[in-house]
C-alpha cells in the first residue's frame, strides 16, 4: 500500500500550515499574538513551512544570532545583566576619570559564621563597614564545607545582614567570611541567562482496515482521485493530534501543564523536559533561565507578580503594569492582555464604555486569509484578548481537577518575547509508518506532530502577571 506515502506529499505543508494558524488562534493566542504583531517573520502563513518564519522576535540582538540558536543546543539571550545605579553615574571634569561599576568598592566589614550540624546557619554581622554597593557578594573562605552561598543586604554603604542562600555541608571549622563589593569584582553581578530547547511531540494513528474500506469504495475512481480520499483520512487523525499538541505547549506557556508553573526539573539540561512559561518569567523570586532572581544582585531581571486581590478594571490594571510598577518608565510599556471567560466580557464592556472599540482578526490580512472571526478588545494602545488557557474561575485546573480558585491577568510587551522553532521541527506531521513490518506491531500507519521550540521574555520587567482579579 504505498498510497498512504503518496498521500501524505498531497497533504502538503501548506495545508498543515493553514490548520496551525487557525487552531492557534483558538488553543495557543498567546503565541498567535506575538507571532501576528511581528512584522518581519515574512506572514503568518509561514511558520508552518520548512525555513521561513522560523525566528519570531522584534530583539535585533535574537534575530542577529539566529543561525546560533539552531547551531548550540542553548538559547543565551545578548543581554546587558549589569545592574543599573544612579551612584555608578558621575560627572567627568577635563582630566576625570571614568565611573565604576557598582561603585568604588566597600571596606571595613567584619561577621562571624555560625555553624549546625555541618551546615552555615547565618551570619552575624560584627562591623558592617562603609561604602558597599547594593548587589555586594559574601565569599566564604576555609572551613573544609562545599556548596555554600549567600549575599549581603545593603542599606546606606553599610552591611546590615547576611542572607544565606544556601549553607552547604560538611564544615568542620567555621570559614572566613569576605564582603566583595561589585565595584572590584566585575563578574560577580553577571549571570547570563540560558535557555533549553523542548520538544513536543504528538502521535496520530490511521488504521490500515480503514483504509483497505475506503479503497474498495473508491472503485473506478481515477488514482489521483483515490490518493485524495485515502489522505483524508490522514489528515483527519492528524486534525485530532493538532488539538492536543497545541492545547500542550499552550499550558506550558501559560504554566498550568505542570504543578505551578516551574517549568524544567533541571534548567541546566540540554534538552527540557518542559518549558518555562511566560507566566515564570514575571516572578520576583524564582529561577528563570537559571537566573536565580530571589539574590540581591539578580534584581535587573526581574518580572512583576501581583499577588493581592484587584478589581476587574482593565484601565486601572493597564495603569497600575505601566505606570505604578514602571515597565513605561523603562520604554517597555505592556501592550497585550490575556485573560479568561470571567473577565474578558467585562473588559469588552469596559472597554466600549471608554471610546475602545472590538477589532475582528477577519479585518487584518494577516488573519483574514484563514477565515478566522476572534474579537480583539483595543483599549488606546493596547489590547486584550481571550486565552481559554489563562487561570479562571469558570474553568478547570488541569492539575487539580478541580475550578481555579482565582481569575489571572496576563500582559506582555510582545517586543521582548522570543520564540524560536527548530526548522525541522515546527509543527512538522512525520510521514506515516506501517505498524504491521514491526513483530507485534499494530494494523495501522502511525506518525508524529512534532514541534522543538525556546520561548524567553529577554526583558521581564516590561511584563506583569495578575494571580486575582474580579469576584471574589
Amino acid at each position: 500500500m504505498s498510497a498512504p506515502r503518496v498521500g501524505i506529499r498531497a497533504f502538503s505543508q501548506e495545508y498543515m500550515s493553514r490548520q496551525v494558524v487557525s487552531t492557534l488562534a483558538i488553543s495557543l493566542p498567546l503565541l498567535y499574538m506575538i507571532m501576528a504583531i511581528d512584522g518581519d517573520k515574512k506572514g503568518m502563513f509561514k511558520i508552518g513551512v520548512p525555513n521561513s518564519g522560523s525566528l519570531i522576535s522584534r530583539v535585533p540582538s535574537a534575530r542577529a544570532r539566529e543561525k546560533q540558536i539552531y547551531a548550540s543546543e542553548r538559547y543565551m539571550p545578548m543581554i546587558h545583566a549589569t545592574p543599573n545605579d544612579p551612584d555608578d553615574t558621575t560627572t567627568i571634569g577635563e582630566f576625570g576619570n571614568m565611573p565604576t561599576v557598582g561603585g568604588a568598592g566597600g571596606n571595613g566589614f567584619l561577621g562571624r559564621v555560625n555553624l549546625t550540624s555541618g551546615a552555615i546557619t547565618s551570619v552575624d554581622v560584627v562591623m558592617g563597614g562603609t561604602n558597599y554597593s547594593p548587589n555586594t557578594q559574601i565569599q566564604f573562605v576555609g572551613g573544609n564545607g562545599t556548596g555554600v552561598a549567600a549575599h549581603a543586604t545593603v542599606s546606606g554603604g553599610v552591611i546590615t545582614a547576611i542572607v544565606i542562600d544556601s549553607g552547604g555541608s560538611g564544615y568542620t571549622i567555621a570559614p572566613v567570611v569576605n564582603a566583595l563589593s561589585s565595584g572590584t569584582r566585575h563578574d560577580l553581578h553577571f549571570k547570563r541567562p540560558s535557555f533549553g530547547k523542548t520538544e513536543y511531540a504528538t502521535p496520530y494513528k490511521v488504521s490500515k482496515k480503514a483504509m483497505r474500506w475506503q479503497k474498495n469504495l473508491l472503485n473506478g475512481l481515477s488514482r489521483s482521485e483515490k490518493e485524495a480520499a485515502l489522505s483524508s483520512l490522514l489528515q483527519s487523525s492528524i486534525d485530532e493530534a493538532r488539538v492536543p499538541h497545541l492545547t500542550r505547549i499552550a499550558r506550558e506557556l501559560i504554566g498550568i501543564q505542570t504543578i505551578g508553573d516551574m517549568g524544567p526539573s533541571d534548567q541546566s539540561a540540554t534538552v527540557w523536559d518542559h518549558q518555562l512559561s511566560l507566566a515564570a518569567s514575571c516572578h520576583a523570586s524564582n529561577v528563570y533561565g537559571e537566573v536565580d532572581r530571589s539574590m540581591a544582585e539578580n534584581d535587573w531581571w526581574r518580572g512583576n507578580r501581583v499577588t493581592d486581590h484587584r478589581a476587574a478594571n482593565v484601565l486601572d490594571l493597564f495603569n497600575e503594569g505601566n505606570y505604578t510598577l514602571g515597565c513605561s518608565d523603562i520604554g517597555l510599556p505592556i501592550q497585550l492582555g490575556f485573560c479568561g471567560p470571567s473577565l474578558f466580557p467585562q473588559f469588552v464592556s469596559q472597554a466600549l464604555a471608554n471610546g475602545g472599540k472590538i477589532v475582528y482578526t477577519e479585518k487584518q490580512p494577516e488573519f483574514g486569509m484563514f477565515g478566522i472571526k476572534r474579537q480583539i478588545v483595543q483599549v488606546n494602545d493596547m489590547f486584550v484578548i481571550y486565552d481559554p488557557q489563562i487561570p479562571d474561575k469558570k474553568r478547570i485546573d488541569p492539575r487539580t481537577g478541580t475550578y481555579f480558585p482565582t481569575n489571572a491577568f496576563m500582559a506582555v510587551n510582545p517586543d521582548t518575547i522570543t520564540v524560536a522553532f527548530d526548522p525541522e521541527a515546527k509543527f512538522t506531521v512525520d510521514e506515516p509508518f506501517d505498524q504491521t513490518k514491526i513483530e507485534g506491531g499494530q494494523n495501522a500507519f502511525t506518525g508524529q506532530i512534532r514541534t522543538e521550540i525556546v520561548v524567553c521574555n529577554e526583558a521581564p520587567k516590561g511584563s506583569v502577571y495578575w494571580e486575582d482579579v474580579g469576584s471574589v
